[in-house]
């Protein structure tokens, strides 16, 4: 492939020194002269090849080869305005129980946790003062970035990590 392409540029390039020599006209001489590659025993300086004889050198054909079409880009867009968006507040729960089938925290601050699996760096600590956490939840799927509970009851908990004063899985 390689090949095909330098021997085409190769005869583009002499096919264009061969008609730069052969139009060459006597008003305006090289400074080393018109000889034509030096063909013919009489061709005299400024004067092309065979031109003594009568004879005019056919005007030779030029190739070009233009390389392959590449893939066409489209024109790049102007710039537009920045997006702007806001980082979400870490949303935090403050409750007395919760009850879920799966519970998704970052981070959960327990008093006690019954679950049947548990997922997370666990580690005990003591009683949390949860004077003022009102309310439960009741429902499948609990996520949230940090969560202060009392009483947790779910299936499955996932966490970063878990701080618990009493926990019991029981595993099926």
């Amino acid at each position: 492939m390689k090949t095909r392409y330098a021997a085409a540029l190769l005869l583009g390039g002499l096919a264009t020194v061969l008609g730069a020599c052969a139009t060459r006209s006597s008003r305006n001489p090289s400074p080393v002269g018109d000889t034509a590659l030096g063909v013919g025993s009489n061709a005299s300086p400024g004067e092309p090849a065979g031109a003594s004889d009568g004879f005019r050198p056919a005007r030779p054909r030029i190739l070009v080869m233009a390389p392959p079409p590449g893939p066409s880009v489209p024109p790049p867009l102007p710039p537009s305005r920045p997006v702007i968006v806001a980082a979400p507040e870490p949303n935090t729960l403050y409750v007395e129980a919760i009850k879920a089938k799966q519970v998704l925290a970052h981070t959960i601050y327990a008093d006690e946790i019954r679950a049947t699996r548990v997922t997370a760096r666990v580690y005990r600590t003591e009683r949390l003062e949860t004077r003022g956490w009102h309310g439960a939840i009741d429902t499948g799927v609990l996520s949230a970035s940090v969560i202060y509970v009392k009483e947790l009851e779910a299936d499955t908990v996932e966490a970063d990590t878990i701080f618990v004063y009493k926990m019991k899985v029981s595993g099926q």
